[in-house]
């Protein structure tokens, strides 16, 4: 039994490959004014996806009304050819070198606490002043309770921070901090919205650490090639509409813009 559920396992993948080619085929067959047609399967991070695909994807189906696409949230490492998925949008270099990687943006890490929160318990000037603060840590990072900045010289700097809350998710740790719990350190993608509305103001942006990449990846032989690219165009369209507004980039004096004082 369990020899027949392995030969199962590892004939998926190739059945999903002829699956692929006959929609490929019968899109082909498809007037082109009709567009595309067909199905797009995306994997991406569970945040990411909540902020950013998720968007892309609607303007995706609106332009392309005879697609269908399936959107799968999950974070970790995801093998794109066992999952059956065309393509996966991450934030970081991926694993995988064999992959074609299209570069879409980039993010950078940015701490972030609510007005009231700072009202109460003060603003943290330099890295070290976290220590008499609460953290609200995000247990996808690599080290959840040791943050990273970069000094005025250039050289990295690990601090420890502790809070009464540690979670696998970015979008929690987000709503807490608005709710005033804590600070929060989070990719500044997936802060705009609360920076924008002035529902968090970013902190120690002197000290923040490098951006890292925003990447789309499919395999060089995927099929869909054609709907992978027009994806990536709406994709970085959503990007850069999440940033249209210049000042939610890191330099910008937001304790002020909202009248945050220590």
């Amino acid at each position: 039994m369990t020899g027949t559920i392995r030969q199962g396992e590892s004939y998926l993948p190739h059945a999903r490959k002829v699956l692929d080619a006959l929609q490929e085929a019968e899109a082909a067959l498809a007037p082109a004014e009709a567009g595309l047609s067909g199905r797009l399967r995306i994997t991406c991070g569970t945040t990411l996806g909540e902020v950013c695909v998720a968007g892309a994807v609607r303007r995706f189906l609106t332009e392309n009304p005879s697609m269908r696409v399936d959107l799968h949230l999950m974070d970790g490492y995801t093998d794109l050819a066992a999952g059956g998925f065309d393509l996966a949008v991450r934030i970081g270099v991926p694993r995988d070198s064999s992959l074609r990687m299209r570069r879409l943006g980039e993010t950078t890490p940015r701490i972030a606490a609510s007005p009231d929160y700072l009202h109460r318990y003060g603003i943290p000037r330099r890295p070290e002043d976290l220590e008499k603060h609460r953290a609200i840590l995000d247990l996808n990072e690599d080290t959840p309770s040791r943050w990273q900045f970069q000094d005025t010289g250039g050289s990295l700097m690990t601090v420890p921070v502790s809070g009464a809350l540690a979670v696998n998710s970015a979008s929690v740790t987000i709503a807490e901090a608005i709710a005033g719990h804590g600070l929060t350190r989070a990719p500044d993608i997936f802060l705009a919205p609360a920076l924008a509305s002035g529902a968090l103001v970013p902190l120690l942006d002197d000290y923040a650490t490098g951006s890292r990449p925003i990447h789309m990846l499919s395999h060089p032989t995927a099929f869909r090639q054609h709907k992978i690219a027009a994806f990536a165009k709406v994709m970085q369209a959503e990007l850069d509409s999440i940033f249209a507004d210049r000042s939610l980039r890191l330099g910008k004096p937001f304790a002020t813009r909202h009248n945050v004082t220590p």
